[in-house]
């Protein structure tokens, strides 16, 4: 993807495996085209059940948030 001058809002599973805590970054790597800055925030489960019920609705709160500013 191309750059992007603004800033951005990242929504990470709550939940994640050992192996992704201790190897991977941060921010998965968005700080290479997020120039202006990352905020981050977590939303419980691991990275397919953020999407489903019973945490769907935290997910959908997290993302309210960020739009809300």
């Amino acid at each position: 993807p191309e750059s992007w001058g603004g800033r951005a809002t990242l929504v990470r599973a709550g939940r994640r495996a050992l192996a992704e805590r201790l190897f991977e970054k941060r921010t998965l790597g968005w700080e290479r085209v997020v120039r202006g800055g990352i905020e981050l925030r977590s939303s419980p489960g691991d990275h397919f059940a953020m999407v489903r019920e019973p945490h769907a609705g935290a997910l959908a709160r997290e993302v309210q948030r960020a739009l809300d500013g």
